[in-house]
C-alpha cells in the first residue's frame, strides 16, 4: 500500500505543481513564530486590545463614566520573511477598569490604580479606565503594530445637581472605534457602551447607576498569521502521514 501512495505523490507533483493550501496560527497571548521551511512571506491580521471602562465619583448625585475605545486593527499582506526566521508576536492586554465611588462608598473597586511616591509608595484607585495594550509583530522586516483603545475617563464628579459626565476613550489606530455616547443624566442611567470591534477587541463599558452596574475591562487583542506552504512540502507530509497509517 505504501508504494501506491508514493506513486500518487509523484503524479500530483507532476500534474499540479502549483497547488497551494493556506495555513494559519492564531495568537491570543504573546509568543514567537518560526517561519516554516520554504515560506517566503506571511500575512498578519493584528488587533490591539480595547480600553477599560471608566467609573465615576459623586456626592448626593452621580453620573456615568466613559466607555473604553476598541483596539485598532490592520491586515498586513505578504510581509517578506525567510525560512527559519523567528517572529516576535506581542498581543495587547485589555485595559483595566476605573472605580465607582458614591458618597464615600466604593460601589465598584476598579483594577486601575494611581501610584503616588511623594510620601512613600501608595496605590490609589483611579476613576479612569486604562488604555488597552498595543499588538505587533517584529522581525528582520522591522515592527508592524496597531495601538490599543484608550480607556474611558471617569470624571463623572457631581455635587448639588451639577452633572459632569465622563468622556469615552478614542479607538486605537487604525480603524478603532471610540466608546459610545455618555448618558447625560443623574443617578439613574445605563452603562456607557465601549467601542465596538468586528474582531472581539472592544472597549469596556463605563459604570451604570441605580442599580449599580460596574465598569468592565477591555478585551484582549489578537494576532493571526497566515502563510502558504510550498506545494511539495504540503503534499509530501500529508500523503506520507497517511501512508504510515496504512
Amino acid at each position: 500500500m505504501k508504494s501506491i501512495y508514493t506513486i500518487v505523490i509523484v503524479v500530483l507533483l507532476l500534474v499540479v505543481p502549483n497547488v497551494s493550501f493556506a495555513a494559519s496560527q492564531t495568537f491570543t497571548s504573546s509568543g514567537t513564530f518560526t517561519v516554516p521551511l520554504g515560506v517566503s512571506s506571511v500575512s498578519a491580521l493584528i488587533i490591539g486590545a480595547g480600553g477599560g471602562g471608566g467609573g465615576s465619583y459623586g456626592h448626593e448625585d452621580t453620573s456615568p463614566g466613559g466607555g473604553g475605545g476598541s483596539g485598532g486593527y490592520y491586515f498586513f499582506n505578504n510581509v517578506a520573511v525567510s525560512s527559519g526566521q523567528v517572529i516576535t508576536v506581542t498581543v495587547g492586554t485589555g485595559g483595566l477598569t476605573g472605580s465607582y465611588v458614591f458618597n464615600g462608598n466604593i460601589l465598584c473597586q476598579g483594577s486601575n490604580f494611581h501610584t503616588i511616591t511623594a510620601y512613600g509608595l501608595f496605590y490609589l484607585p483611579s476613576f479612569d479606565g486604562s488604555s488597552g495594550g498595543n499588538s505587533s509583530i517584529s522581525g528582520a522586516f522591522g515592527t508592524l503594530s496597531v495601538t490599543g483603545g484608550q480607556g474611558g475617563i471617569g470624571i463623572g464628579a457631581t455635587y448639588n445637581y451639577n452633572i459632569d459626565s465622563g468622556i469615552s476613550g478614542v479607538g486605537g489606530t487604525p480603524n478603532g472605534v471610540a466608546g459610545g455616547a455618555v448618558p447625560y443624566v443623574r443617578n439613574d442611567y445605563p452603562p456607557t457602551p465601549g467601542g465596538w470591534s468586528p474582531f472581539g477587541s472592544g472597549g469596556g463599558s463605563g459604570n451604570g447607576g441605580n442599580p449599580t452596574i460596574c465598569p468592565t475591562g477591555g478585551q484582549n487583542g489578537t494576532v493571526v498569521l497566515v502563510w502558504t506552504p510550498p506545494p511539495s512540502v504540503f503534499l509530501q507530509f500529508s500523503f506520507l502521514d497517511r501512508a504510515k497509517s496504512i
